[in-house]
């Protein structure tokens, strides 16, 4: 059973709930489809590291022993920009974005530049950097 999900933005997590066993090896937790890594488990509580991803409430299921509990769902913290290359020009360019939790799905990425979207055209490192075309002024 599971009672509460604390925090739900990534990295590491946990979930309180009972019968969780205290057998790590039996444990198991998935978040959109991709596994967590088990850090401890306690029959009260499982600690986890959430892999990465986007979106929110997104399902996560947790399986103890074949046993599986899905009513839970999972939330990834807001994409930031750390740093940006390139400014609005005739000439154009490359646009070059770095910051977190962007994704690696080049569809679901989207962004605007001085009011301005751009088309993302390519991630270039999963989660932190994307690239598109510099939009003229």
């Amino acid at each position: 059973t599971v009672n509460d999900l604390t925090p739900t933005s990534g990295g590491t997590a946990s979930v309180s709930g009972t019968n969780f066993g205290t057998n790590s090896g039996v444990v198991s937790i998935t978040i959109g489809g991709s596994s967590a890594t088990i850090k401890s488990v306690t029959q009260t509580l499982v600690s986890f590291d959430s892999p990465q991803g986007v979106g929110k409430n997104v399902p996560m299921e947790i399986n103890v022993n074949g046993q599986k509990e899905n009513v839970v769902t999972f939330s990834y913290a807001a994409p930031t920009i750390t740093t940006s290359s390139g400014s609005r020009s005739t000439s154009g360019g490359i646009l070059l974005v770095s910051g977190t939790n962007f994704g690696n799905v080049l569809g679901s990425v989207s962004s605007t530049f001085d009011g301005v979207a751009i088309i993302v055209n390519s991630i270039t490192i999963p989660h932190t950097q994307i690239s598109a075309p510099n939009p003229s002024s």
